[in-house]
């Protein structure tokens, strides 16, 4: 790890996502980095792109930086940069290899139509503000059953978006499902297993949370 350009200080201060313009063969270019929120030191700054991009550290002036938002758990600097944004890049295959997924499950239930011999499932929508009004609601819902059944939950939430404080509505659906496609739970003659898997609100909660964007979870509805 070089220790130079990862801006260690004795007291832990917090960290953030910043872009970064700057000057380099009388062009104007433009990156993201993760620095700590403050003063700032500009030729560690053109030490960290020179790093990062691998260009002369002589070539690049005219550093300006805009905040984008705080981040958690990671360090500043190069060590810190380089990490966050290979986990973003894994974040974003995954996601990708589950809209793949989720295509092909659609095309093939298009294509092979299935077509139930036995009574439907029932489905409900409500509205809660605590988890013992959800836990009742699935309960509800599970009495209802009379046959073995999966359980999916679709969630409608906004979001705040970071920088200009917009509010946007998600609506209940396979994007905003609590289960990932396939790991819905099979229900018998108890619901309690996925109880215990939803046991507080924080729960949902960080199923929702989206680290690598500016977006940010502000309420379920």
């Amino acid at each position: 790890m070089n220790h130079e350009l990862d801006e260690i200080d004795v007291t832990p201060r917090r960290v953030g996502l910043y872009n970064v313009k700057y000057r380099y063969n009388n062009e104007e270019h433009a990156t993201a980095l993760l620095l700590k929120i403050g003063k700032h030191n500009k030729n560690l700054i053109k030490k960290i792109i020179s790093q990062l991009l691998n260009i002369p550290y002589r070539g690049i002036s005219g550093i300006k930086l805009k905040f984008r938002k705080q981040v958690l758990n990671y360090n500043s600097g190069y060590e810190g940069t380089r990490k966050y944004f290979d986990d973003i890049g894994l974040q974003r295959e995954l996601r990708k290899r589950k809209g793949i997924e989720k295509r092909l499950y659609t095309c093939h239930r298009k294509k092979y139509l299935y077509n139930c011999r036995s009574r439907m499932t029932y489905f409900s929508r409500h509205q809660f503000t605590t988890i013992d009004e959800l836990h009742l609601a699935l309960k509800t819902n599970h009495h209802k059953q009379t046959f073995r059944y999966r359980l999916n939950i679709e969630l409608g939430y906004y979001l705040v978006n970071t920088e200009t404080s917009k509010l946007q509505y998600f609506y209940p659906s396979e994007n905003t499902s609590f289960y990932d496609l396939g790991e819905q739970p099979i229900i018998n003659t108890s619901v309690d297993l996925v109880l215990n898997d939803i046991p507080n609100l924080e729960t949902i909660i960080e199923n929702i949370k989206r680290e690598s964007t500016k977006w940010k979870f502000e309420k379920t509805i």
